[in-house]
């Protein structure tokens, strides 16, 4: 395929791809819920009303939920964009057929895997947890504040840990990426 149409098709396909994730991450937190005691909780791609709007929202009844369902529920749309993630790169590498399907699959685990983990890691760092309280339906500071609820802990520390928590996902991801793609060239694993 010629340069040109692929770039096309790419920015063509960005969208579908963002409209994807965004269905995911939603559904993520919108399942945990609905498990942990909130039947009607429902999800909306884009709400707008007079007063608010959201783009990617989950509405649930977090006074049905204990905070550790709670601390689950604001996690799981991370989690299941994460799982998705682990899932495209386990298909990548156990897919029979056609080179593209296996590059589309790859490219789409790393999509999944970083645009979700450096988002919600850009959140949590940026906020300042100790002028917000619980909820605030920002995914990383409702998780904070309510780790902090529960511990005691600053927001320091759980700072650090998220920074450092997701560089390290990251680079293993990356590094498991690559070496699925070509073993032969991974010094780690190299055969004498």
């Amino acid at each position: 395929m010629p340069r040109f149409l692929r770039i096309l098709l790419i920015l063509l396909l960005i969208p579908i791809f963002l409209i994807g994730f965004t269905v995911v991450h939603e559904m993520g937190h919108t399942i945990l819920a609905r498990i942990l005691g909130d039947p009607a909780s429902t999800f909306y791609l884009a709400k707008i009303e007079e007063d608010s709007a959201c783009l990617g929202c989950n509405i649930y009844d977090y006074t049905k939920l204990t905070s550790s369902e709670n601390l689950l529920v604001s996690a799981g749309g991370l989690l299941a964009t994460q799982i998705v993630a682990i899932m495209l790169l386990l298909f990548s590498k156990t897919v029979a057929g056609t080179a593209w399907i296996t590059r589309l699959s790859g490219r789409l685990a790393l999509g999944f895997a970083f645009l979700d983990i450096t988002v919600q890691g850009i959140q949590g760092l940026l906020y300042n947890i100790e002028q917000h309280t619980w909820p605030t339906n920002v995914d990383p500071m409702d998780i904070m504040l309510l780790i902090s609820a529960e511990t005691g802990a600053s927001q320091t520390p759980m700072k650090i840990a998220l920074a450092g928590g997701a560089a390290a996902y990251l680079l293993a991801f990356t590094w498991l990426h690559r070496y699925w793609k070509n073993p032969s060239q991974d010094p780690v694993f190299e055969r004498e």
